[in-house]
């Protein structure tokens, strides 16, 4: 996969996806991009004011969380909510924030 050069002071999302545990009670959710070397922290903002700190290195950052817990705090909805039986549509990945070295904070938004 190819990227376009990114902004020294800049961070964009490229992918989230999820991964089933072995006992279909845990799901693991990654997001990931790229980051400029101005880039010092990226923190990715869940539902309930969870903030997960993403790993940042080589022009790249990820994070990754649990999703084991109720749906007030991020986590998977258990039971469908619309008339058809159907389960909801994610709303989209999570908005994410990043620091640059020195010191200003960006946000996804």
């Amino acid at each position: 996969m190819t990227t376009d050069p990114i902004a020294p002071d800049a961070a964009a999302y490229t992918q989230e996806s999820g991964f089933d545990g072995t006992d279909g009670s845990t799901r693991i959710t990654q997001m990931q991009g790229q980051a400029g070397p101005d880039v010092v922290s990226v923190s990715v903002h869940l539902a309930g004011a969870h903030d997960v700190q993403a790993a940042v290195q080589n022009g790249a950052w990820m994070a990754w969380w649990p999703e084991n817990e109720p749906p007030a705090l991020g986590g998977p909805t258990p039971q469908p909510t619309d008339s058809t039986g159907a389960a909801p549509v994610p709303a989209g990945p999570p908005a994410f924030s990043w620091t640059t070295a020195d010191g200003v904070t960006h946000d996804s938004q």
